[in-house]
């Protein structure tokens, strides 16, 4: 949401700033390896306690970076390595719901307990498109006192700082609670699958943990609904996740003013806004969605309703990004984010039954 006060703060391009989250899509294969490895041979505790460190370890580094010295791209190396720890950590919390629901929950709660894990990680990105707005903004120039509606220096940006260090604060609360309250699983199972899975990962594992996620893996890639999940879902977190990394610089057009002059701050503030409705309307078709799915478990039903009610509702949004369409833009955004969303524990839980 404030990709254009984040490119003049590091002077990089609007490209440079895209990748700060597509690292997210890129480390999320390495990373969802390594998570399935550390699942398979150290368990539940160990991998979200190692999440939390890759977290904070990123938090960190990249609020580091607003004291290095200001060279644009040694800067923005600092703020990029942060966030591809940050990027490889995500899959251990992401990746973990579905696991979660079955070691903590019995058969007729895990489909529920699926979606309520899975709405943690969409809760963070609507803080994350809101919140920086409220931090970052243009300062003032000149000697008469007078703002300026743009600025063009890197020097005029004020909050960036305090926004990493929120970020790393927050970060640090949340794993040393990981490190200190989770446990690796319930004293007694919820059910007679979860016992044998605890039972299974007591056991000394003598370095076969790798070869037992190739062989999952494998077998996965060649079940067919797999498959068709894998696409489905792929190309629709793909196009949500974009939408979310782009927000901004989709929105742009509509903030010139008459003679040429991009209203940053409005830009920034309305995106945030965009981005708060896009995820909280997405919380709430997920809470709807997700009771309809443990009631029902009408899986392929809510698959196909979800998919061609998100598709029509984006293409309406893209259409409807002209100037003065404000109401538009928000109602087909609402729309958009409200299908989904709900597709991200729909389609988990369906991988899980199939």
């Amino acid at each position: 949401s404030i990709e254009v006060f984040t490119a003049q703060f590091y002077e990089v391009s609007p490209t440079a700033v895209n990748f700060l989250s597509v690292i997210f899509m890129i480390m999320y294969v390495p990373g969802s390896l390594l998570t399935a490895y550390y699942l398979s041979s150290r368990g539940f505790r160990f991998t979200i306690v190692l999440g939390a460190l890759f977290n904070v370890s990123g938090a960190w580094l990249r609020y580091l970076s607003i004291f290095v010295a200001k060279s644009g791209w040694i800067r923005y190396g600092v703020l990029f390595l942060g966030q591809l720890i940050c990027a490889m950590g995500q899959p251990f919390f992401v990746n973990t719901s579905a696991k979660l629901a079955g070691d903590w929950f019995g058969a007729s709660e895990r489909d529920l307990a699926t979606v309520v894990a899975s709405l943690v990680n969409p809760i963070g990105n609507a803080a994350g498109q809101a919140l920086p707005p409220m931090f970052v903004s243009c300062g003032e120039t000149g000697g008469s006192g007078n703002k300026t509606r743009t600025c063009h220096r890197s020097d005029q940006v004020h909050g960036m700082g305090s926004i990493l260090l929120l970020q790393a604060v927050v970060a640090s609360l949340t794993s040393g609670l990981a490190f200190l309250l989770f446990k690796r699983a319930p004293p007694t199972p919820p059910s007679a699958s979860a016992f044998q899975r605890n039972e299974i990962a007591s056991r000394p594992q003598s370095g076969k943990a790798m070869n037992q996620v190739k062989r999952d893996v494998w077998a996965m890639l060649q079940d067919k609904q797999v498959q068709r999940l894998m696409v489905g879902f792929g190309l629709g977190l793909g196009i949500f996740n974009a939408l979310l990394t782009v927000l901004a610089q989709v929105l742009k057009p509509v903030y010139y003013d008459a003679d040429g002059e991009l209203d940053k701050s409005a830009l920034s503030s309305d995106a945030g806004l965009y981005g708060l409705i896009l995820i909280g309307s997405g919380l709430v078709g997920t809470g709807i969605f997700g009771y309809l799915l443990d009631v029902t478990h009408a899986y392929r039903m809510l698959l196909k309703v979800l998919f061609t009610c998100s598709s029509i509702s984006m293409m309406g949004f893209f259409l409807s990004v002209r100037p003065d369409n404000h109401a538009w833009i928000a109602t087909l955004i609402a729309s958009s984010g409200f299908f989904a969303l709900p597709l991200l524990p729909v389609a988990l839980q369906s991988a899980v039954e199939c």
